[in-house]
């Protein structure tokens, strides 16, 4: 079963069934939307982008953003993929503790 937007550079999920050192593909579902957290590692949102434990991530005018954005903060969010690109639809900042 073949997801009908199936194309060069979108994230896909794959299932399928190992048979003699291969997977045979079952079913193949692409993914527009995901869901990030971790730390923002660089920030430059000049150039609107942010990388956030090693995966680059687009910030645009229409991404909301709860919190300030700096380096070393904990952020949640999601975002739409479109041609390899990964772009953020909303963005939360965690204020952590001082222990931490």
């Amino acid at each position: 079963d073949v997801d009908e937007d199936l194309a060069l550079y979108v994230l896909v999920r794959v299932r399928g069934t190992a048979h003699m050192g291969h997977l045979l593909a079952t079913d193949i579902d692409v993914i527009d939307e995901i869901e990030f957290f971790g730390f923002i590692n660089t920030l430059d949102l000049e150039m609107g982008k942010l990388v956030v434990d090693g995966r680059p991530i687009l910030v645009n005018a229409d991404t909301d953003i709860d919190g300030t954005l700096e380096e070393g903060a904990f952020v949640t969010g999601k975002a739409v993929v479109d041609m390899g690109k990964v772009t953020a639809t909303e963005i939360r900042v965690f204020e952590l503790p001082e222990e931490l």
